[in-house]
């Protein structure tokens, strides 16, 4: 069998399994037009290129010390 990494097209549950999030917030980005989805049959699956795309569009994690944290707590 050929493991999800080495395909061209994933389903909604690899989709959730490889980036680790939940299937509501996989909707809200599919739904946004953020990530784009193909329809094969009943099924929506998202090809690898879009995928990366979408990826490569996230934000990446700043310490709040760096993202001179607007919501501090005030003493």
């Amino acid at each position: 069998m050929t493991s999800p990494k080495e395909r061209a097209l994933y389903s909604v549950p690899e989709i959730i399994e490889m980036v680790g999030i939940g299937r509501t917030r996989l909707y809200q980005e599919l739904n946004s037009g953020r990530l784009k989805a193909v329809k094969i049959g009943k099924r929506t699956c998202v090809t690898k290129g879009s995928l990366d795309a979408w990826l490569s569009t996230l934000e990446g994690y700043l310490p709040e010390k760096q993202r001179g944290n607007v919501h501090a707590r005030r003493k």
